[in-house]
Parts: structure tokens; sequence; C-alpha cells
């Protein structure tokens, strides 16, 4: 799906897509009271940048996705979608914290993401060199029935302390949702500060979709793998 034109009423476009509305709350768009108006309307009336709106709508969603795509179809998704935007977005709001006279409280917001931000860039080093790989390869020998004991309980166990670091991922988000008043700090109405506060929204919200696809498709296939395969158990 592309939404191509800014011209569209408000009505029309959250009705296409569930998705559509957690979009447009990131740039803080009342679509409710607006449904009326042009996207490019209420999008200079909220003070954000229509061609920003349009090019999140697109990359959001530009594909659908479905449990039963393969673990090759779901790990090009993932890394072509949210790992490249991790590439770009994290060092982004990095320099923003940096070049913001911060307030005390964000301080310590400053100094979480920053942690974050490690973990999440070796978290997903992790995935595209090692964990993707080898379930790739797990799903191609899938079919010729050659799994190997070790290796897929080797694979269960990765998986777990990637759905762990998950989990710890999120809960900083939360911390980092705390401490900005819900990524609105409006205690300055400097350009930067509302910047760095939408990109952190993008940023929360692309996580939240590319956590549910790791844990709930690709690991959900990993799980029906090793179930279809005999595999000896070890006592």
């Amino acid at each position: 799906m592309h939404i191509y034109d800014d011209q569209i009423k408000l009505s029309l476009l959250v009705g296409t897509d569930f998705r559509v509305a957690c979009i447009l709350d990131i740039f803080k768009l009342d679509f409710s009271s607006n449904e009326d108006k042009s996207l490019e309307t209420a999008a200079m009336e909220a003070g954000a940048s229509p061609e920003d709106i349009l090019a999140t709508l697109n990359r959001y969603l530009r594909e659908d996705f479905f449990p039963e795509s393969s673990v090759q179809s779901i790990t090009s998704n993932i890394v072509t979608i949210h790992h490249g935007f991790l590439w770009k977005t994290l060092p982004r709001i990095e320099k923003l914290f940096e070049h913001i006279a911060l307030e005390d409280e964000l301080e310590e917001a400053k100094r979480l993401f920053f942690k974050v931000a490690e973990n999440i860039r070796n978290h997903s080093r992790e995935e595209e060199q090692r964990f993707f790989p080898a379930l790739i390869e797990l799903e191609s020998r899938e079919s010729q029935k050659q799994a190997i004991s070790i290796e897929t309980e080797k694979l269960k166990k990765t998986m777990v302390e990637m759905e762990n670091e998950h989990s710890s991922c999120a809960m900083a988000f939360e911390r980092l949702r705390l401490l900005t008043s819900g990524y609105t700090w409006n205690r300055s109405d400097k350009a930067d500060y509302r910047l760095l506060m939408q990109q952190l929204r993008i940023l929360d919200f692309d996580l939240k979709l590319h956590i549910y696809k790791e844990n709930n498709l690709l690991h959900s296939k990993l799980k029906q793998i090793t179930q279809s395969i005999e595999v000896p158990v070890n006592d």
C-alpha cells in the first residue's frame, strides 16, 4: 500500500489500515477532530512535515506481513526495514542529545538512551551475523530432514536470550517515555527539542513492530520447524 497524495482526507486515510492511526499519533495529528481536513492541512497545523508523514506511512504500509512467510523473507524484511532504520536513526538521536543543552531530567534520558542504543547495535549485529543465517540454514535443511539435535537446541537457547533482550529494551523505552513525559517534553519550544521527541516516538513505534515480528513471526517459525523434525532427545 502506498499513500502518495497529501490531499487525502484523514477520515479516508485512517480507515485504510490500523497502523495509520499509530503513525499519525507519532506526529501529534488529532485525526478524530480533523477528519475532514487533508493530510497536508492537518500536518501543517500540527507543526509537522507532510513529506515526513508520507515517507513514514509509505515505509510501514508498503507491504503486508503474514505468519506463513518463510524465514528468509521474514529476516530479510527485518534487516531491510528495521535494522536499516536503526543504523540511520540511532546516531541521529545521539547527535540531537549531544547538541541540546539538556534539563536535569533529560540527562538521565540521555544516559539511558546511549546505553540502550549500544545494546540494540550489539543485538542486531548478533542477529544479522549469526542467528538469522542459522535460522535460514535450519529452514533449508528441514525439507531434507537433516536437522541435528545440538544445533536446534542451541538456536532455541539463543532465541530465549534474544527475547530476554527484547524485554530489556522494552523496559528501557518505558523508562524513556516516563522521563520525557511520553516524548512530549514541552518545557522548551526549541525546534531541536521537538525533533528529538519526534525521533524518539518514531523509534519507539518502529521497535514495537520490530520486536513483534521477531517474537511472534520469526521465533514462531523456529518452534514450528523444530517440532516438525524428528530430533533425538538427549537424556
